[in-house]
């Protein structure tokens, strides 16, 4: 399954980003998963959100372990490079 997610800004300005989703299981909760996530990521990563708490992880078994309180939260990721996933108008 192929999702888009388009966005149209006041401005005028259009950027969309695609992405191919395979649930790792059958049947409509994997979908309605990949969806959900799909969707919170895309929007996290188009917008440079940050996510403070993922109920998600601490149902998995990765060992993930919540920040204690009064820990330093670290400052927004930065990268060099550039939009990834926008198209050739929002480029141009």
């Amino acid at each position: 399954m192929l999702i888009t997610t388009v966005f149209h800004l006041e401005t005028g300005e259009i950027f969309s980003s695609d992405m191919a989703l395979r649930p790792d299981k059958p049947g409509p909760q994997a979908l309605a998963s990949c969806v959900t996530y799909y969707r919170r990521i895309s929007l996290m990563t188009m917008f440079g959100l940050n996510a403070e708490d993922d109920d998600g992880n601490a149902a998995s078994s990765d060992g993930y372990a919540p920040r204690k309180a009064g820990a330093t939260p670290a400052g927004p990721a930065r990268s060099s490079a550039g939009p990834v996933g926008t198209d050739d108008d929002f480029l141009a």
